[in-house]
């Protein structure tokens, strides 16, 4: 589905040969991907801390997909001594609290996420979503 990008979800299942995707279609009805949908969850909604607790996170509700993906990627790495750490952007056009603005780079708007790559083979180690705007703390000597 992000490959082959429709307007809406049922065209995937659609009788219109210029619309259907068989190697969707033939998984899984319509019906049964829409009840898995709606009932997939990461994280026990009943156990996330109040937006005035210090424990609170925004991304609570994918923070086990987000610790799971790195460890596995760390688990599956060849290490290298040539890592490098770098902002990347995500393109995001919708609403979310999490959306930065960055003028200056070729994606303007959108998740900005860093990223600790092997610089020869670009292979992703970790990556972690920027949450909040950064406070920086100049101190006078």
């Amino acid at each position: 589905m992000g490959y082959n990008i429709l307007p809406s979800m049922e065209l995937y299942w659609s009788s219109d040969p210029a619309f259907r995707v068989d190697e969707i279609a033939s998984t899984m009805p319509y019906r049964r991907f829409k009840l898995i949908l709606r009932c997939l969850h990461l994280n026990d909604n009943s156990k996330q801390p109040l937006r005035s607790s210090p424990d609170y996170d925004k991304l609570f509700k994918i923070r086990p997909l987000v610790t799971l993906l790195n460890s596995t990627f760390q688990n599956n790495a060849n290490n290298s001594s040539s890592q490098s750490i770098d902002e990347s952007m995500i393109v995001f056009k919708g609403r979310s609290s999490l959306k930065q603005y960055m003028p200056l780079k070729p994606i303007k708007r959108g998740f900005k996420v860093w990223c600790r790559c092997d610089s020869s083979t670009g292979y992703l180690y970790e990556f972690d979503i920027y949450t909040e705007k950064m406070v920086i703390e100049l101190k006078t000597i």
